[in-house]
């Protein structure tokens, strides 16, 4: 019964010991390509990042400036009306 069993498991694990290796080679395959991509993205992703910090700080200076010229008008119209 044993020797049996091993007749019809050894071709199929056989089979897919060889599939499992040829999906290994091209996972291999696409990341040695991808991998520079992923590198190139990262690095776009962090400029992308300093600038929004960057864009997000002007914005506050700005809308404090624009408060600061809200609370002028609103002395400057009391003073003169």
């Amino acid at each position: 019964m044993l020797s049996l069993l091993r007749i019809k498991l050894v071709p199929s694990l056989v089979l897919f010991f060889s599939v499992l290796h040829t999906v290994q080679v091209q996972v291999h395959d696409v990341l040695h390509v991808v991998r520079p991509n992923l590198q190139l993205v990262q690095n776009d992703a962090k400029q992308l990042a300093g600038m929004i910090s960057f864009t997000s700080t002007l914005a506050e200076n700005v809308s404090s400036k624009v408060r600061q010229l809200d609370v002028a008008k609103v002395i400057i119209c009391h003073c003169c009306c």
